[in-house]
């Protein structure tokens, strides 16, 4: 049988960056949050290239069908992504729905490793919304 690999989002907890941001949430919470999200994702199909937009009438008949547990994902990532503010959506995107490393940017390494420090906290900060989201505490998507 194979081994199961980690998620970006899995490895961070346990290398101890979704405690980064001190909040009431854990960093338990955080990737259970982020995983739930990850998996609405790709049972949304949205994981491929090129997706049809199945809200839109089609005039020919080559669209596919498409099953009410997909779009009963798609509702809920949809929600769960509007929940989110839009300066801490990219690096949330990255981790859970990408599986994405999150890359310093800047010309030296400290740079770099700041960058990469302030990335991780709006991750932690993006996923406590999440959190909110799901819990049904603040505003409506």
């Amino acid at each position: 049988m194979a081994e199961r690999i980690d998620t970006v989002i899995e490895n961070y907890e346990k290398r101890g960056f979704l405690e980064n941001v001190k909040s009431r949430f854990s960093a338990e919470d955080r990737r259970r949050v982020g995983l739930r999200l990850q998996n609405d994702f790709y049972l949304a199909g949205l994981d491929t290239t090129r997706s049809i937009d199945y809200e839109k009438p089609r005039v020919d008949s080559s669209g596919k069908d498409i099953s009410g547990a997909t779009l009963d994902a798609r509702d809920r990532f949809n929600k769960a992504a509007r929940a989110i503010p839009s300066e801490f959506w990219g690096v949330v995107s990255t981790v859970c729905c990408h599986n994405q490393l999150i890359k310093g940017r800047g010309l030296t390494k400290q740079q770099r490793l700041y960058d990469r420090y302030m990335q991780i906290c709006d991750l932690c900060r993006g996923l406590d919304y999440l959190i909110k989201f799901y819990l049904g505490i603040g505003k409506k998507a």
